[in-house]
């Protein structure tokens, strides 16, 4: 138990790797991304929020880079489909617990046709890496349509591991991330424009 200006709280933190296997005209690409995430919980529900959790999260987006500006990028909306890596339930009941024990649960195949991936998961890409206004939101069950004839995904993974975070990916594929300080805008056919950080590309977590 820790202490936080009067407040108790217990401090769960893990780290979860995303793996995608995506199919190429040249074939298979594999890509694992390490993510960090941390949550704690309060004894009282705190006066900010009125809830009693408080969560944060880094180490990056999801990148699977086919060659040249062929780079899918995922970012995860909120906390909860990170939370149920290690639970394997779809409503609720997470047990931090199991998140952070030295005995991993199996990884777990992502359906990415339900609606908690779905809400929890943005895929987008860039068309020109070196050009933030030319991002586009990315089917992810419809790779073709975006990067051409011949890609689509394969499977996807997503496991509690002990592997070390790599930081500092994205920046080396978009170096002006550093400086750029305006939203990313994604449209999306029949419903408003998604918007994306800097910072939620940077970290993989958009708040």
């Amino acid at each position: 138990m820790l202490f936080l200006a009067g407040c108790e709280f217990e401090l769960y933190r893990w780290k979860q790797a995303v793996s995608l296997v995506v199919n190429t005209p040249f074939g298979p690409v594999t890509s694992t991304s390490i993510q960090w995430v941390e949550v704690k919980e309060y004894d009282k529900p705190l006066f900010a929020t009125a809830t009693k959790y408080e969560r944060n999260g880094g180490g990056g987006p999801i990148i699977l880079d086919m060659g040249g500006d062929n780079v899918l990028f995922g970012v995860f909306e909120g906390f909860q489909f990170a939370e149920g890596t290690g639970v394997g339930s779809e409503h609720g009941g997470y047990v931090y617990e199991n998140m952070t024990t030295e005995v991993l649960p199996e990884a777990r195949e992502i359906d990415f046709q339900s609606d908690r991936t779905k809400r929890g998961l943005t895929f987008f890409r860039f068309r020109n890496l070196d050009d933030p206004l030319s991002a586009e939101l990315v089917d992810i069950e419809n790779l073709a349509a975006h990067f051409g004839e011949g890609y689509a995904l394969q499977d996807g993974f997503l496991a509690i591991t002990h592997q070390p975070v790599e930081e500092g990916r994205a920046e080396a594929l978009l170096p002006w991330l550093a400086t750029y300080a305006d939203d990313i805008f994604l449209d999306r056919e029949g419903y408003a424009r998604a918007i994306l950080a800097p910072s939620a590309i940077i970290s993989g977590f958009e708040r």
